[in-house]
């Protein structure tokens, strides 16, 4: 007697090795995604399909991986550059890691949702012989790049040609950027760890604190391309230490008889940035050590201290004010002859209405009454022409009326008592005493 069992006890058991089976071929499946997916990343697919559509923006890395639909994107060495007729920019990142949706590539969207980079360094510098973009034809659909929830850490280098910054900075923020329409930038928290400015490669100041916010929003016009001159909105706040002053010496010409050395200080910097201009409230204040200045045989030493600050006198005015103070000024000659002057101070007072293009510039520059100078130390400059036995001046600049002042002029007195000395076989004295103002010179002299 043959034993038949039921029908489904029959079905049953296909069922149990189906299952399996369709798991296996899930699984399989995935892989296969997996490994496309990662091979594409690797072998530049993902570049080419922005290339084709854009030759002027460049995405490139050495690595990277994706545990596809469970982890994030992981790029190692990753750099992204662009270049316009203006200007050539690079960003390179050791690590990043991005929540990216890959299929919106197809799209011409680049869809990240979080960002996380590590060890980034930034380049800007002038573009040359790159021709203009021509105009889009009628099916022409912009690349949309939006970047949510970007952290920056360790960014290593800001290079902007002449200026760099290099250390350690913190920065979150977002991206939005439609081709050949806007740019958007957001950054919310700006924060230096540590580093230093360098001018031409030269460190000038070392960062001590650093925090600032900045947005940026730069237009789009086929005329003009894209539009920076008013695009920057910020606040940064810095206390900094500067280092000596001698780094000026390469910018003042070879031929220059005036050298500097010494003048480092502290820097309290709180600067607000509005479209692109400086904001009200801005302000700086540097305190500087003794600071040595050589011009020929003279030199003379002094502390320093500047003091700079934007505010608003009506509506549609704007004045700016900065004092550069020296006090107390110690000069000398070359024999040791010299004497001191207690405090030099220049005054520029700058106003700007809303209908003029440029500042007005008033200078102040008041000379506190010197001891009296020894003018034997100026015998090293005559050449021998004319040589000084004896005689002494003093310098000041002494108040004028309010209604004396003249834009753009300085004043400075300058009275001596009896000048003796001599030039060639010949000797001869006089009292001269003199004011001066630039452009113009007026005084009487005495025999």
């Amino acid at each position: 007697m043959t034993l038949i069992p039921p029908p489904e006890v029959q079905d049953a058991a296909p069922r149990r090795k189906r299952w399996p089976r369709a798991v296996a071929w899930t699984l399989g499946a995935l892989m296969v995604l997996e490994v496309s997916i990662n091979v594409a990343l690797n072998m530049g697919a993902v570049q080419a399909i922005m290339r084709r559509s854009t030759s002027r923006t460049e995405l490139a890395w050495k690595r990277a991986w994706w545990l596809w639909p469970f982890g994030h994107l992981h790029l190692r060495d990753f750099t992204l550059t662009h270049q316009n007729q203006n200007q050539w920019w690079q960003v390179n990142m050791d690590t990043l890691e991005a929540n990216v949706s890959l299929t919106a590539l197809l799209r011409k969207r680049v869809d990240v949702q979080r960002i996380d980079g590590h060890g980034a360094r930034f380049r800007l510098e002038p573009s040359f012989g790159i021709e203009k973009e021509p105009p889009p034809g009628p099916d022409y659909r912009p690349w949309v790049i939006q970047l949510a929830d970007v952290t920056v850490h360790e960014v290593r280098e800001l290079d902007f040609g002449r200026v760099r910054f290099v250390g350690n900075l913190d920065v979150q923020g977002s991206l939005d950027i439609k081709g050949r329409e806007r740019i958007h930038v957001e950054t919310p928290s700006i924060r230096v760890v540590s580093g230093a400015m360098e001018f031409d490669r030269t460190p000038v100041t070392r960062l001590e604190r650093l925090e600032a916010k900045a947005q940026l929003e730069v237009p789009f016009t086929d005329e003009e391309g894209w539009d920076l001159s008013r695009a920057l909105s910020a606040q940064v706040t810095s206390q900094m230490e500067l280092l000596p002053l001698d780094w000026l010496n390469e910018h003042l010409g070879s031929n220059n008889a005036v050298s500097l050395k010494g003048g480092e200080g502290k820097v309290d910097l709180d600067l607000h940035l509005k479209d692109g201009a400086l904001a009200d409230d801005s302000r700086i204040d540097v305190q500087g050590q003794e600071l040595n200045v050589r011009a020929g045989p003279i030199r003379a030493r002094a502390p320093w201290a500047l003091k700079a600050s934007l505010t608003s006198e009506r509506p549609d005015t704007r004045k700016g004010t900065a004092t550069l103070t020296f006090a107390p000024v110690r000069v000398s000659g070359p024999e040791g002859t010299g004497a001191e002057v207690p405090e030099i101070t220049l005054t520029v007072l700058a106003r700007r209405s809303a209908e003029q293009s440029d500042w007005e510039l008033e200078p102040d520059l008041r000379v506190a009454r010197s001891r009296p100078l020894d003018l034997r130390m100026l015998n090293p400059w005559l050449a021998r022409t004319i040589e000084i036995d004896s005689g002494s001046m003093t310098l000041q600049s002494r108040e004028r009326a309010q209604s004396a002042k003249a834009r753009d002029t300085l004043r400075l007195s300058v009275d001596s008592d009896l000048v003796s000395g001599r030039m060639g076989a010949s000797r001869c004295c006089c009292v001269p005493r003199r004011t001066w103002t630039p452009g113009t010179c007026r005084g009487t002299r005495s025999p």
